[in-house]
């Protein structure tokens, strides 16, 4: 949506933080405005309207998502020929606030027929982060390792540390053995890459750490895990590559519908 009003340039937000991802808002920015009192009060008021700066998107957080929507944004521009105008803000540096603190953990079935939204989601994860690891060319990022000029280093540089160590579903009771059995059966008639662990002893005989109390186990060799600050940072470098601006250590002030 866009605004005519000339104390409101920016024409939308996305909002990108824990608990309020996808709020679109009219956002005011820059040092023009002076913070209201009070921790989350309604801040601003615009002191001098040509301090405002402006961008058609504008995304409000540099996690692992805010920093995905605005190179998937900031491609998208490009690709339609328009002029690139995403503007990422992180108050303190990429991959800084929750993501950071993120496990990583990736399900991942392989290259099978999702039956839902986030088997495709998985899959597709998996994918961009086969992406970022395999983009090496032509970028000038923030988090280049040292002696960037090399290719060794160069290719550091955008390692996500994606490792498809294989992942355990366990079942404790005969109640989940069957429904873990069932999940092996439907993954696998979808052309999904599994394997079932039906009794205690070829569940140690896989993994031999596992309690006792584990009576079968659904293997999916695909899954797996990543280090989430460094894809956030290397899908903010390539969001920059793209034509983005990010900006690390700049608040926003005020979000308003």
């Amino acid at each position: 949506s866009s605004s005519s009003s000339s104390s409101t340039r920016t024409r939308m937000a996305i909002l990108c933080s824990s608990g309020a991802a996808g709020l679109l808002a009219i956002w005011e920015l820059g040092t023009g405005l002076a913070r209201a009192d009070g921790e989350g009060g309604r801040a601003a008021q615009l002191v001098e309207d040509d301090a405002v700066e402006t961008s058609e998107l504008v995304v409000i957080g540099g996690g692992i998502v805010g920093a995905s929507v605005a190179l998937h944004a900031a491609r998208c521009q490009r690709d339609q020929g328009r002029p690139v105008d995403v503007v990422l803000l992180e108050k303190q540096h990429v991959g800084s606030g929750a993501t950071g603190m993120s496990a990583g953990t990736i399900w991942s079935g392989g290259d099978g027929r999702p039956q839902n939204f986030a088997e495709y989601l998985c899959n597709e994860t998996v994918q961009i982060l086969k992406e970022i690891q395999g983009i090496s060319d032509g970028l000038s990022g923030r988090h280049r390792v040292a002696n960037g000029d090399d290719q060794e280093a160069e290719a550091a540089f955008l390692d996500c540390e994606l490792v498809q160590s294989g992942a355990l579903t366990i079942a404790l009771s005969e109640a989940e053995r069957q429904r873990v059995h069932g999940q092996y059966k439907s993954l696998i008639s979808r052309g999904y890459e599994a394997k079932y662990l039906p009794d205690a002893s070829s569940v140690k005989a896989y993994e031999p750490n596992l309690s006792t109390k584990v009576v079968a186990a659904l293997v999916t060799p695909k899954s797996g895990h990543c280090n989430p600050k460094l894809t956030a940072e290397a899908l903010a470098d390539l969001a920059g590559a793209s034509g983005a601006q990010i900006r690390e250590e700049e608040a926003v002030l005020g979000v308003f519908r």
